[in-house]
């Protein structure tokens, strides 16, 4: 079985209205026509993802016009042409992942965002029921409101969707946060794992104020925001004190763990962070990381995407362990490389074994869908 791990979908108006409470109306995002000729979101009178300024986000919005790029399924609003595509893809089930969405952590009225959640996991788990052999997908969570987003993962369990996104950074808060160790508990005792998935140009994300570029912002935000939520959950002992808990890394290649890991644990066993606990000029700090970061990030509970055309999945593999990667293709976006499944096949340094386990299997017992 071949699992896309990390696919979209372009939310369209009614994903946001269908379901959202009625004293919510007056306040739900809205479409408008931008002066370059694009569409995007308005959220709060901001524009979702920013056309321009510091740390653009998207150069043609997150809402394409019909037609843009083919025949491609954006919205679900025809998800035999999905179905299609994932068969001339060679994809037997898909993992649905939002777009404009993933900028709900950034939404300051608390309460607008947990109804924007609450619709949108309605109205997805709506969408696929009829597929739901071959379409998955992850709920968004308001993790801003903690207890709110608690009860949205339980919601998210009963409508049968298979985990939830969440940002690497929430504002100028960090996932170690102690008001966020609820969420994680609660996706533990759930059994729903957690996918770390960044957006550019949506909300603040650390790095890409300094651009005004779309190609510098682009590159740095997604993968310092995964970075630092890596950091943050190891240093939070967040999976030592969640012994269940599945944590994945997602749509910044997979090159970046065996350094990353390599650099915490460093840190861990050298100089003045050797000591136990550790305590640096006097102040104790980190009381939850009693692990080295490398026992953590290599575990097994630990995922990563990679994108199949990396060179460096071998090394990867052998440094993070075969059974950690699995692979997205980014359906519908642009940046997607149509037949990358057919010319992964054909690698000559991977075994046939690591070549299924990163098509299928991994994905399968990250999402529980064996």
């Amino acid at each position: 079985m071949v699992i896309d791990a990390d696919a979209h979908v372009h939310e369209s108006e009614p994903f946001f209205f269908a379901h959202l409470d009625p004293g919510l109306q007056g306040r739900r995002p809205r479409i408008v026509t931008h002066e370059n000729g694009m569409r995007y979101w308005t959220i709060e009178g901001r524009l979702v993802p920013r056309p321009e300024g510091r740390g653009p986000g998207a150069p043609v919005g997150f809402i394409p016009f019909p037609g843009r790029w083919g025949g491609a399924d954006f919205d679900l609003s025809r998800p035999e042409e999905r179905l299609k595509d994932m068969d001339a893809e060679g994809v037997d089930v898909q993992v649905i992942y939002p777009t404009t969405s993933l900028a709900f952590c950034f939404i300051e009225d608390a309460e607008l965002a947990a109804g924007l959640c609450r619709a949108y996991n309605t109205s997805m788990a709506e969408r696929i029921q009829p597929y739901r052999d071959r379409l998955k997908a992850v709920a968004v969570i308001p993790l801003q409101a903690p207890e709110a987003a608690v009860a949205e993962l339980r919601r998210a369990k009963e409508l049968g969707l298979v985990g939830a996104v969440i940002p690497g950074t929430v504002g100028e808060r960090n996932l170690d946060d102690p008001a966020f160790f609820p969420v994680f508990q609660a996706a533990d005792r759930l059994d729903l794992p957690l996918a770390v998935h960044a957006v550019t140009g949506a909300y603040e994300t650390p790095g890409q104020e300094r651009f005004s570029s779309y190609f510098y912002a682009h590159c740095i935000a997604m993968p310092v925001s995964v970075l630092i939520a890596s950091l943050t959950l190891v240093g939070g002992g967040i999976l030592e004190r969640c012994p269940n808990l599945r944590v994945a890394f997602l749509e910044i290649g997979a090159g970046w763990t065996p350094y990353w890991t390599w650099w915490l644990h460093e840190h861990f066993e050298k100089g003045v962070y050797r000591e136990r606990p550790l305590t640096v000029l006097g102040r104790q700090e980190l009381p939850h990381m009693t692990r080295d970061p490398r026992e953590t990030l290599q575990g097994g509970r630990v995922y990563y995407s990679c994108e199949l055309e990396e060179a460096g999945i071998p090394y990867v593999a052998e440094t993070m362990g075969e059974n950690t990667l699995f692979f997205g293709t980014d359906y519908p976006h642009d940046d997607r490389t149509v037949g990358i499944i057919h010319e992964f096949r054909k690698r000559s340094d991977l075994s046939d074994a690591l070549k299924q386990k990163i098509l299928g299997e991994n994905a399968a017992r990250f999402y529980r869908l064996a």
